[in-house]
């Protein structure tokens, strides 16, 4: 088993691997309030997202903006 502290040597606009193999990769984005991601457009590739701090707007595949925050 691995562990990590997830907030340790953290920067701004950045997607930093955490965890890279054949079947999947962990990758931790840290943004500062205003900015974003471009869509996610690979159908073969799921994306899962954890907010561990703040809060976000996404827009799912039904196009409706959700907000969401930790917990």
């Amino acid at each position: 088993m691995r562990s990590m502290e997830l907030f340790e040597g953290v920067e701004f606009n950045e997607a930093v691997p955490l965890f890279v193999d054949h079947d999947g990769r962990i990758l931790r984005f840290t943004l500062r309030p205003g900015q974003g991601l471009k869509e996610h457009s690979s159908p073969s590739s799921p994306v899962y997202l954890v907010v561990l701090k703040g809060r976000g707007v996404f827009v799912g595949g039904d196009g409706k903006e959700h907000e969401r925050g930790p917990n």
